[in-house]
């Protein structure tokens, strides 16, 4: 068993996102059973995530156990509001300790799912520049199939009472509304 609290991830990456740079991180991996065929759980929490100015700490936890051959992958990130958004995934895997093995089985097939519902402002700020800013609620469920060489999604994200703005030339457009549908390999949005 390993673990650790109250590590800050900034001190070990210098280039972390802006909404990490506060927040703190606690883990645990403990690994049972034989040498060919171990159990690995992680648990692992980060608090203190800032997904936008005005908003408290977030929490992202997440857990993964590792066993049978099969990564089973549960997280969850929720902030001071009432949305929350959970992902739910298993992954083939091949893990052993002698010899050390880990790796993605790629034409196994793998099964997950997400369920979002989150202030928009929360995941562009951490994919978008600061020159952008995007707002409004973002709410929807994915379906994962297929393989990992061959993934598939299915499902729906909408976007509502969304706004953009792009600082740097004044641009603005408001009360945007927008669909991304999964069909299997294709996304479209409208």
């Amino acid at each position: 068993t390993f673990s650790g609290a109250g590590v800050f991830p900034s001190v070990y990456e210098q280039n972390i996102p802006v909404a990490f740079r506060d927040a703190r991180a606690a883990f645990s991996i403990a690994v049972t059973g034989p040498l060919q065929a171990p159990r690995a759980k992680l648990d692992a929490k980060i608090n203190g995530i800032k997904l936008h100015p005005q908003a408290g700490g977030a929490q992202f936890a997440a857990q993964i156990i590792i066993e049978n051959g099969i990564a089973a992958i549960q997280g969850a990130l929720t902030d001071a509001s009432s949305l929350k958004t959970s992902i739910q995934a298993s992954v083939p895997v091949n893990f052993g300790l002698r010899p050390f093995a880990l790796g993605v089985i790629e034409t196994a097939p793998l099964t997950g799912n997400a369920d979002v519902a989150l202030d928009t402002s929360s995941f562009s700020r951490l994919l978008l520049s600061p020159d952008h800013r995007l707002t409004g609620k973002t709410e929807g469920a994915l379906r994962l199939s297929g393989s990992y060489a061959q993934p598939a999604v299915t499902g729906e994200i909408r976007i509502s009472g969304g706004s953009y703005q792009f600082l740097p030339a004044g641009a603005s457009l408001q009360n945007i509304h927008a669909t991304i549908q999964g069909s299997n390999t294709a996304l479209t949005l409208s």
